[in-house]
């Protein structure tokens, strides 16, 4: 039986199978204001809680902004920053745009976490400027993820959620390993959030469209279907 790691977000794990399966690379993708980096710290938080060693690469915002977020649903990584267990890195994708896969590799290789978060890979698509090279890039990099035994979450904006891509290119959700989609509508002063699995390799998914409440913990799923 394949190891599995919480997700960390209430209700998710349920949909498949008990979590992420050991050395996986899953994409989470959605809108602006989903949920996408609070999963990424709801994921490696749990690590932590677990004894486990966690990476978070920011390629958009600030190590301080993502901490600062963070606390607000009780989850303060400042405690775990200076005992090892927990780095959080910022890669500047314009600095270097042709290198930025492998810099990503290298920060992860010379941490060797149990779980990595990557937020965004929408920043990276921006700077490709062909397909088969930003295609080999992302498959090499989930190559090399599942060859060092590494559960990755790398997030991505949805272009548009009324169409057919998850992604900006379309590319990498055929490369990964598994792809969850969290929905944002804001109406007013309300925000309607939603969670789907799309796929997960060896596992047995439920694909149908959760609700998602923000509380004070962070992200949870509501058990009422849409």
């Amino acid at each position: 039986m394949d190891e599995r790691k919480s997700t960390g977000v209430p209700g998710i794990d349920d949909m498949i199978e008990g979590g992420l399966v050991k050395g996986s690379v899953t994409l989470v993708t959605g809108t602006t204001g989903a949920g996408k980096t609070t999963f990424c710290s709801q994921f490696l938080w749990n690590g932590l809680e677990n004894g486990e060693t966690c990476l978070f690469i920011s390629l958009e915002e600030r190590p301080e902004q993502i901490k600062r977020s963070a606390r607000q649903f009780g989850m303060d990584f400042d405690n775990n920053d200076t005992d090892g267990t927990f780095k959080i890195m910022y890669i500047d994708p314009g600095s270097n745009p042709g290198n930025t896969a492998d810099n990503v590799y290298r920060a992860i290789q010379e941490v060797s976490p149990d779980r990595v978060a990557i937020d965004s890979l929408s920043v990276l698509e921006a700077y490709w400027e062909d397909q088969d090279e930003m295609r080999n890039d992302i498959n090499d990099l989930a190559l090399q993820m599942r060859d060092g035994g590494w559960t990755t979450v790398i997030t991505a904006e949805m272009p548009d959620p009324e169409g057919s891509r998850l992604t900006r290119h379309g590319i990498a959700e055929f490369v990964v390993d598994g792809v969850i989609v969290l929905g944002g509508l804001s109406l007013g002063q309300t925000t309607f959030r939603s969670v789907q699995v799309l796929k997960m390799r060896l596992t047995d998914i439920t694909e149908d469209v959760k609700s998602l409440d923000l509380t004070g913990d962070g992200i949870v799923v509501i058990e009422e279907d849409y």
